[in-house]
């Protein structure tokens, strides 16, 4: 296994509420760390989709809400937990919200 690390917001507007969709197809475990400006974080969720998106676009219907997060701090999701496991597809979406903020991303890939 080897270590991927990135950010799912990164080149994307301040405004933005919905990150990129990161593939998490090949991924034993991920974890993800949530930083911000304020005390108060706003509502944040990691969202999952087992759809194709390789061949096919993903569908916005399929999104589902997996692991809603209140506050900064670090998370973790493996291949044994959850919706039999981790999803295909991650994304996390947040609610409109004044303060700044950082999510960095790392998950162990199986070879």
């Amino acid at each position: 296994m080897y270590s991927h690390t990135l950010n799912p917001f990164g080149g994307l507007a301040a405004s933005v509420v919905t990150s990129n969709s990161v593939f998490l197809g090949d991924a034993a475990q991920m974890t993800w760390s949530l930083t911000t400006s304020s005390a108060t974080a706003s509502r944040w969720t990691f969202q999952g989709n087992n759809g194709d998106g390789l061949t096919a676009a993903l569908a916005e219907a399929d999104w589902k809400d997996l692991t809603p997060v209140a506050a900064q701090g670090f998370y973790s999701v493996d291949s044994g937990g959850g919706l039999s496991g981790l999803p295909r597809w991650g994304r996390w979406w947040h609610t409109p919200s004044a303060s700044s903020f950082t999510i960095l991303t790392s998950y162990l890939v199986r070879r």
